[in-house]
Formats: structure tokens, C-alpha cells, sequence
């Protein structure tokens, strides 16, 4: 057999077989995805606006500390505040609200200013900082005269007290819409910066701020118009209860009457050592009073200048009633030299021995004793010396 007689229908047959295969069309190809074209374009376009919103936000932040931090006014020294009287304080708190108020109000009028026409420039803004500056510090200076005010009046003027708590919540209110204006002010900033456009609708809801600051201030106006009224009247009440108030106890005796005195003089010069009087302490101050001056007005004669004398406690203690505690510690001093030399520990006392070294009747205390005591210091009824007598 010849194998080379093959060889043609070999090739022949190979050709048969690859030929149409090779003619075949091809597999169609996939038809394409609209939707996850749309998906991919809109996740595209939403990491686009992700990124640019931090880029801004970065922006306002670096913008925010960039700005000088506006400093606030010195604070009054300590000082200034204890020679005040509540009157001068009240006075003065009145006068740092309007103030806070004023600076508030050119700064809400100076924000609608530049955003009345939709547009708003950097120069403009840089403009407008300057508002929000004076502002900050002006609401600070009449948030720190309030603590001023509690601190020393607190417990004593609780009608005053409620009003300037509505003050003082309706500051953080106007503080709060002066930041927020800020704060959108930097936004806007931020965006030029970008040299992006600014969007109608921010600078409506800046407009609308603004807006919040004013219906702010005449909140404030509203409610600091008030205090100087109720302060006045809330000392009035004070002074006449004070001055109306009756002895508890009337000591026996000359020595126990000057004791009584320097009971008087010994609290208030301590219920006055914080600068401050609680109405607790002013209702003792009152009745301690009461007490060595019904005293002092058995005696006649040679001590009845120490009567005389010791009826100017009223006026230490209306000061006090008044809020003029610098004035009522002047008085004190006064008062201590018209009483003399101070009794002997043991010598006089209260009903009961209530007071220092006192005793009632019969009382055991040093320096006391009922009649004919044996005390030391004591005396038969009426004794004159010091302890002497009853109750000593």
C-alpha cells in the first residue's frame, strides 16, 4: 500500500471540517446595562458631592481658627463689686444689657444688610465679623455682672433673682442665634473660598437668623426693663420688716444690755465677713438689734448716750436690709467705739445663758447666777457690778 495516495483526502477532509467552523458568525455580544450605568454615574456624582462638602467643611473649620478670638473686657475687680450697692449693681447690669442688646441688634441689621440683595462678597463678610466681636463681649460682660449680682444677693432678693434668670436665659438665647449667624457666615465664606456660588436658599436661612436675633432683643429689652422696679421694691420690704421687728428678749440689766451690743456687733461683723447677707442672717442681725436696744432704753441718766448711740444700728441694719454692705461695715465701726471697752468674758448674757457668758435665772454660767448667786461675779438682786443681778 502506498500511504502517499492518502495523503490528499486527508488534507481534503481536515479542510471540510474547519472551513465552516471558521465561517460561522460569532456569539452575539451582551447586550448593554443601562441601569448599572445610571447606578455607577449616580454613586460617581454622589462622591463627588462628598467630597466637596468636606472640602468645604475643612474650609470653614481652618476659616473659624484662622479668626481672631474676640477678648473680652476686663472684669470689674472684686473689689468694685463689695463697695457696691445692690441699687449700683442692679444699675449697672441694666446698662450692660442695653449695651449687649445694642451690639446685637447693629449686627443683626448689618447681616440683613449685605444678604438683601442674594449676593454676599468675602468683603462683606469680613465686615459683618466685626459685629459678632463686639457682641460676644458685650453679652460676657453682662453675664458676669449677673453672677455678680447672685453671688451677693442671691439669697436675699428672690423676685430680682427669678427676673434676671429670665435675662439671663433669654442672653443665652441671643448668644446662641450670634454664633449660629457666625457660623453661617463661615459657611458662605468657605464657598467663595472654593469659588463656588453661594445657594439662595443659605442666604434665606442666614436672612432668617438675622431675623431671630432682633425677636431676641426685644425679649431682653422687654424683660430688663423691669428690674430696677422690682429691685426697690424688694428692699422697701426688707427695710420695713426690719425696722418692725420686735425683741426676743430685753436684757435684765446694764451689763447684760452691753453685752447684748456686742452680740449685735460680733454676728454682723461675721454674717459680713463673704461681703454678702442671707436673708437668715439679716432676720438675726434684726432681732439681735432689737434685743440690746430695748435694753439700752431702760437706762437714762449719764448712759443714756449709749442709747443714743446704739439707736444707730438701725441704720447699720437698714443698710444691710438696703444692699449697702461697704456702709453698714462703716457703721459697725462706729457702733463698736460708742459701746466702750468690751465686758469681761462672763459678765452679762441672754435669756437662758443663750448669749455668751449669760445666764437666765438662777443661769449657771460663768459670771451668772439668780440672786445672791456664787458665781464668780455674781450679786445679790439688782447688783450693778458686772453678773450681778438676776440673770447676772
Amino acid at each position: 500500500m502506498n500511504p502517499g495516495r492518502y495523503l490528499p483526502m486527508a488534507l481534503l477532509l481536515v479542510l471540510t471540517l474547519t472551513v465552516p467552523a471558521c465561517s460561522q458568525p460569532g456569539a452575539p455580544a451582551d447586550e448593554p446595562d443601562v441601569d448599572a450605568t445610571v447606578n455607577a454615574a449616580i454613586q460617581a456624582t454622589d462622591m463627588a458631592d462628598l467630597v466637596m462638602q468636606a472640602t468645604i467643611d475643612a474650609a470653614v473649620e481652618a476659616t473659624a481658627a484662622a479668626l481672631p478670638t474676640p477678648t473680652p473686657p476686663p472684669p470689674p475687680e472684686t473689689e468694685e463689686y463689695v463697695t457696691m450697692s445692690e441699687e449700683e449693681l442692679a444699675a449697672l447690669i441694666e446698662e450692660a444689657v442695653a449695651e449687649a442688646t445694642a451690639a446685637s441688634e447693629e449686627y443683626s441689621e448689618a447681616t440683613q444688610d449685605i444678604s438683601s440683595d442674594d449676593t454676599i462678597t468675602q468683603e462683606e463678610i469680613v465686615y459683618v465679623y466685626d459685629y459678632y466681636y463686639a457682641v460676644e463681649e458685650a453679652i460676657a460682660y453682662a453675664e458676669e455682672l449677673l453672677d455678680a449680682y447672685y453671688y451677693y444677693y442671691g439669697d436675699l432678693s428672690t423676685e430680682a433673682i427669678a427676673l434676671l434668670y429670665a435675662v439671663e436665659e433669654d442672653l443665652d438665647t441671643l448668644a446662641a442665634n450670634t454664633e449660629a449667624i457666625y457660623s453661617e457666615l463661615a459657611a458662605i465664606e468657605a464657598t467663595l473660598d472654593q469659588g463656588l456660588a453661594v445657594a439662595v436658599e443659605t442666604i434665606d436661612q442666614l436672612e432668617a437668623t438675622a431675623m431671630a436675633v432682633q425677636a431676641n432683643v426685644d425679649q431682653v429689652q422687654a424683660q430688663i426693663s423691669n428690674l430696677t422696679t422690682t429691685v426697690q421694691a424688694e428692699i422697701e420690704n426688707r427695710v420695713t420688716q426690719v425696722l418692725n421687728t420686735a425683741p426676743s428678749f430685753v436684757p435684765p440689766d446694764f451689763p447684760s444690755t452691753i453685752q447684748a451690743g456686742f452680740e449685735y456687733l460680733d454676728f454682723t461683723r461675721g454674717a459680713l465677713s463673704d461681703d454678702r447677707i442671707t436673708r437668715d442672717e439679716l432676720n438675726t442681725i434684726a432681732e439681735l438689734g432689737a434685743n440690746a436696744a430695748a435694753g439700752f432704753s431702760q437706762f437714762g441718766g449719764e448712759r443714756s448716750h449709749l442709747a443714743n448711740s446704739f439707736s444707730g444700728r438701725d441704720s447699720v441694719t437698714v443698710n444691710l436690709a438696703s444692699g449697702h454692705n461697704a456702709e453698714a461695715q462703716h457703721g459697725l465701726n462706729d457702733l463698736e467705739m460708742s459701746l466702750g471697752d468690751r465686758p469681761a468674758p462672763g459678765s452679762g448674757g441672754g435669756p437662758g445663758g443663750s448669749a455668751p457668758g449669760g445666764g437666765g435665772p438662777g443661769g449657771n454660767a460663768p459670771g451668772g447666777g439668780g440672786p445672791g448667786g456664787s458665781a464668780p461675779g455674781g450679786g445679790g438682786p439688782g447688783g450693778d457690778r458686772p453678773g450681778g443681778g438676776p440673770g447676772g
